[in-house]
């Protein structure tokens, strides 16, 4: 069974099995592409558990998303409200060019300003204010 096989079924009210995967990254940490992978499943379900557990691993192992600046941004088009919250979240454990930074400063304006969801819109505030203070 593979890492996203782990993050199937179930609705969106739930995280399932997504601890779970988190502790298999944090062990093997070659395995972290797969969920970011996730993140653009066709299915909802894997897309916001992939997202969940990719921030997680990612909050307690920054150096995981070095190599995947570039998916971030690419997923911050997701329109899903649970992966944009996660996203958002991401973008402050980047290491930012000054180039970078301003597309994340655009990126996290166009959540706040479309977003419906006052998840996104917090955890989008509290990127901008942490990458100011970077």
């Amino acid at each position: 069974m593979n890492l996203l096989d782990k993050l199937k079924g179930g609705d969106l009210r739930s995280i399932g099995r997504s601890d779970e995967v988190v502790e298999v990254i944090l062990e093997t940490p070659q395995l972290f592409g797969e969920v970011i992978e996730g993140i653009f499943s066709d299915d909802s379900i894997v897309r916001m558990r992939s997202a969940d557990a990719a921030e997680k691993a990612s909050r307690r192992k920054h150096e995981l998303l070095l190599p995947y600046k570039i998916c971030l941004f690419d997923a911050s088009d997701i329109s899903q409200k649970e992966v944009q919250w996660h996203i958002a979240q991401m973008f402050s454990y980047l290491n930012l060019t000054s180039e970078e930074t301003k597309k994340v400063f655009d990126i996290l304006i166009r959540y706040i300003e479309t977003s419906n969801s006052n998840i996104v819109k917090v955890n989008s505030l509290q990127t901008l204010t942490n990458l100011a203070l970077k």
